[in-house]
């Protein structure tokens, strides 16, 4: 007897990141204070770890940054490259957004900040 094929998804359980936009704080004249800035949440997203591979690697050198952290997420997600993504107390970057459709997720390698 052949058992019948069963669907098998994806489970996103490795962890909760939060999603942040990061702009600079203003004086009461409008002019930007160095080093200084606010952070405004603006989603919540349950992931799962992805592998780095090596073209990843290679392709991040060649912009001279290094990926530290690959993630996806459930579903196409409009995430923009100039917000920040923060995974318990570690503090990252979006360095590519990648929408996989024959996963449905969009796959986010991470690069890490220090503040």
């Amino acid at each position: 007897m052949l058992k019948k094929k069963e669907l098998i998804r994806e489970v996103y359980n490795d962890g909760r990141m939060i999603v942040c936009e990061v702009t600079p704080k203003k004086d009461p004249f409008g002019t930007v204070i160095r080093g200084e800035y606010t952070e405004v949440e603006l989603a919540k997203y349950w992931f799962r770890e992805l592998g780095t591979t090596a073209s990843d690697i290679y392709w991040s050198h060649a912009d001279d940054t290094e990926i530290t952290r690959k993630i996806a997420i459930r579903g196409k997600r409009a995430i923009d490259n100039k917000w920040v993504i923060k995974i318990k107390k570690g503090t990252y970057e979006v360095y590519r957004i990648y929408y996989n459709p024959k996963k449905q997720e969009t796959e986010l390698s991470l690069k890490e900040v220090e503040r």
